[in-house]
């Protein structure tokens, strides 16, 4: 899933929509929006409660684990969930995540603290969704077919016989040069 930064602060939220819950659920209570008006961010997490939708996004200041930000400040740019996504439900709380995160209440909090291989778990879940769907603010050039499995860079020109996965993809990264590519059909 991936979403556009509408607002980013408080005070460009309707006041309408500024109950206590989601005042407190903004996800700027205590810290500065690293947000840009307008970035593209994808959602590594969903939390539902009754009222409120928080994101769990890679902000500008992304590094080790994602920050919950209240869906008002984002419009969505496309709805497609993330194949890795599972959902869990409590009396108080819908949770959309990866599967580690979806099944362990304690995930996030461990992740934050890094505790036990969650850190890790979410590292290679965060590669995967990386790839998952074109980000155009992320592409550094393409990746075209040339034949049957093979796939040029079109910054380096390395070519490479597509990984396991790889096609299930809208991005790749090339492994020579490490750029991100949007993955295109021919040359």
């Amino acid at each position: 899933m991936l979403v556009t930064a509408t607002a980013i602060s408080i005070s460009d939220v309707p006041a309408e929509a500024l109950t206590e819950s989601v005042r407190r659920g903004l996800g700027l209570e205590g810290r500065h929006s690293a947000l840009t008006r307008g970035g593209e961010y994808l959602v590594y997490a969903i939390a539902r409660r009754i009222d409120e939708t928080m994101y769990f996004i890679g902000d500008d200041a992304f590094s080790v684990y994602p920050f919950a930000y209240s869906s008002l400040l984002f419009t969505v740019a496309d709805p497609r969930p993330s194949r890795l996504w599972r959902t869990s439900s409590s009396s108080s709380l819908e949770l959309t995540a990866i599967p580690a995160w979806a099944g362990d209440e304690g995930f996030y909090e461990d992740l934050v603290e890094g505790i036990g291989g969650a850190r890790e778990v979410f590292r290679r879940a965060v590669a995967t969704m990386n790839l998952e769907f074109l980000v155009p603010s992320r592409i550094r050039g393409r990746c075209a077919r040339l034949l049957d499995q093979w796939y040029e860079c079109g910054c380096c020109e390395h070519s490479w016989e597509a990984t396991p996965g790889m096609l299930d993809n809208e991005m790749c990264e090339c492994p020579s040069c490490g750029r991100l590519l949007a993955l295109t059909e021919s040359v």
